[in-house]
């Protein structure tokens, strides 16, 4: 199976090729061969003369490793491309070859350092500056934050955060997430008053009274849940109860939190309910679901989204302190984390306009890979570097310069949020490549990843209207583009897309079934037992493989981590050989657990706890009397101190030696 002469979108790979002089942004699904593509164009570029110094292109990408192997495959098709061709398109690849190392490929981050070390002063930065890792970045702001409480100490910022009812501890997720997003300057507080608390006392009060009523009304009816660990109404309806006996009447904060707790909704599981088909069970339970969803939707209402609001100007209050310290802590350490290197170009190139002239002139080709995870402040840093009107620092008014951006990026790939990356970011740069002719947006659609019957499958589920695609005017949600299969059709017993029972599904959810471990094992001992094959491409068969299926053909996805460990147990008892990656099936033999129990002891001498448990594990056997004898008598739990000598001589012993054998460790 190779892959096909002739493909649906030849024209659209033709243009990332050859049209060097436009800019182009290139949709494209994984398995497309984009970065074929992409570095395809990187060396048209040099060898066509388009690029004229190979130093003023760059490569960005999203990870490290995409890095690395973006430079070595650039790297072979240089040298591949350098022994056909002849005159001035070899000296130029030539010369791009020999300053290999000067390109650059590599992360945003790394390519904002380089720029903010080019040009220090313009930045503002120390030309010393040291990046901060993100482990080492999360210490030093969990340090800043726990210091916050003391820098504020007997101030009024403190106290109006206690008024409402808040901690340190209840903020410290939005100080992460206000941390990451440092390029938003102004984050109003309007001041908005408490919510009355005399009506939220009515509302506690008449909350309570419906759930006890309604309690009795449908114990005595029979239809509440069985068995309860499925469906929490009655223990639900039992704690809002007991916290309305002990809710402070004079306290807002409390009578807020409580109202919180009231409004949210128990776990129904209405087909759990006691009697559902000859009382009515079900019928009460969605009477139940209704009559809690009513009261949440009110309480948010009227009073809970005031009370956040009134909470927020004192929380905020506290997470700017929390900053201004952090900040200070970076600037003393003379450092700077990712967002502060994302952050600081972008300004410098905003503000400075004679560094964003030598940059322009500098990095004349940029190449982002992986485009659909960029966030707002990556996106104004390539587009002001490649601005066609150089005057213009509103970065989402910079059309680019002609052939100076080619970016590829998969919508549908967009699931970094979490990193402020957001499909917005990516439709309007789109929109700003394709406006008025600036530049050109190309598409890729033949997959070689996978088989032609896999293709039709994904493309019969997502092509269905409302399901997986939607409305065309939908920003959020990208729609879904028909796939081609690059390769040819193929043929075996195991291609496509088939649904193997496995027997009654039980337990939770799409974790599966308790026999599914042991079916699928049998499935695959099955296949390989009576020779199954499967397609193979001509890459395969140069290395030695047939038609026949090996284990190695065979991938396991479970729901949850949890099902890998027996996964994998069953593959080896049905004499399949496998490597597990992502589960804890390693940790969870119990050899390994003693070794890790000693580990811990060993890397943490200080810690009393580690040692206890490897005292108390299996690799000494230390009983808890015998630890309970040792400490009442003076011992120390540190494999470094002494043993005392007033234990019993067989127990002195024994301590002695498991501390020498943790000192040669």
């Amino acid at each position: 199976m190779d892959r096909k002469t002739h493909l649906p979108d030849d024209d659209a790979r033709a243009r990332i090729r050859t049209d060097l002089g436009s800019t182009l942004l290139v949709e494209a699904a994984a398995g497309t061969g984009k970065t074929t593509c992409m570095v395809e164009r990187m060396v048209n570029l040099v060898g066509a003369g388009a690029c004229p110094d190979p130093r003023g292109m760059a490569a960005i990408t999203f990870t490290r490793k995409a890095a690395a192997e973006i430079r070595g495959r650039f790297q072979f098709e240089l040298e591949k491309r350098l022994g056909g061709t002849a005159g001035e398109e070899k000296a130029r690849l030539g010369r791009a070859l020999e300053e290999i190392d000067q390109i650059f490929v590599g992360t945003i981050h790394s390519f904002c350092a380089r720029l903010l070390r080019e040009r220090p002063v313009e930045a503002g930065v120390d030309p010393a500056f040291r990046e901060l890792d993100p482990e080492e970045d999360a210490l030093l702001r969990e340090s800043a934050w726990s210091r916050v409480e003391d820098d504020l100490a007997g101030t009024r910022v403190l106290e109006d955060l206690r008024k409402v009812g808040l901690s340190l501890s209840d903020l410290s997720s939005a100080f992460g997430i206000m941390e990451q997003n440092r390029d938003v300057t102004h984050w109003p507080a309007p001041d908005v008053p408490p919510p009355p608390l005399g009506e939220a006392l009515e509302a506690i009060d008449r909350w309570a009274d419906i759930v006890r009523g309604r309690l009795e009304a449908l114990t005595e009816a029979g239809v509440l849940p069985d068995p309860p660990e499925k469906d929490n109404f009655e223990e639900k309806c039992r704690s809002v109860l007991r916290v309305h006996r002990m809710v402070d009447r004079e306290d807002l904060a409390d009578v807020m939190e409580t109202l919180a707790v009231f409004a949210q909704k128990p776990a129904f599981t209405q087909g759990e309910w006691r009697g559902a088909k000859k009382r009515g069970g079900d019928e009460s339970a969605r009477a139940e679901i209704d009559r809690w969803e009513e009261f949440a939707a009110r309480m948010e209402e009227r009073f809970l989204a005031a009370w956040r609001a009134h909470r927020y100007a004192a929380a905020l209050r506290v997470l700017l302190a929390g900053l201004s310290l952090y900040d200070r802590e970076r600037e003393a350490a003379g450092a700077l984390n990712y967002q502060d290197l994302l952050i600081r170009s972008a300004a410098m190139l905003r503000e400075s306009p004679d560094a964003r002239h030598y940059f322009q002139s500098r990095f004349t080709h940029l190449l982002v890979d992986e485009f659909q995870d960029t966030d707002p402040v990556q996106a104004e840093v390539v587009l002001l570097l490649t601005a066609s009107d150089p005057d213009e620092t509103r970065w989402w008014r910079c059309a680019p310069r002609e052939g100076s951006l080619f970016v590829v990026g998969d919508p549908k790939q967009s699931i970094y949020r979490f990193r402020r990356a957001d499909i917005t970011t990516y439709n309007r740069v789109k929109e700003i490549i394709g406006k008025g002719g600036a530049g050109r947006i190309v598409y890729l659609t033949s997959n070689f990843r996978s088989v032609p019957p896999v293709i039709d499958w994904v493309n019969r589920v997502f092509d269905r209207e409302g399901v997986f695609s939607p409305e065309p005017d939908d920003p959020y949600s990208p729609r879904y583009v028909r796939l081609e299969s690059g390769r040819e059709e193929c043929a075996g017993d195991l291609v496509g897309v088939k649904r193997l029972p496995v027997g009654e599904a039980r337990g939770e959810g799409p974790s599966g079934t308790a026999d599914e471990p042991l079916a699928i094992a049998s499935i695959i001992r099955e296949m390989l037992d009576k020779g199954a094959t499967v397609p193979r491409t001509a890459r395969d068969r140069e290395t030695g493989l047939g038609d026949q299926a090996a284990g190695s053909d065979f991938l396991v996805i479970a729901w949850k981590k949890k099902k890998l460990a027996e996964i994998a147990l069953r593959l080896s008892q049905a004499g399949i050989p496998c490597e597990v990656a992502g589960g804890n099936a390693f940790s969870t033999s119990f050899p390994v657990r003693l070794l890790l129990t000693c580990f811990s002891a060993v890397l943490d001498p200080d810690n009393p706890v580690a040692l206890a448990a490897a005292l108390r594990s299996g690799l000494f056997g230390f009983s808890d009397p015998m630890l309970y004898r040792f400490a009442r008598n003076g011992g120390r739990f540190s494999f470094h101190s002494g043993v005392p000598g007033d234990l019993p001589p067989e127990e002195r012993e024994r301590f002695e030696n498991a501390f020498g054998r943790l000192r040669n460790y």
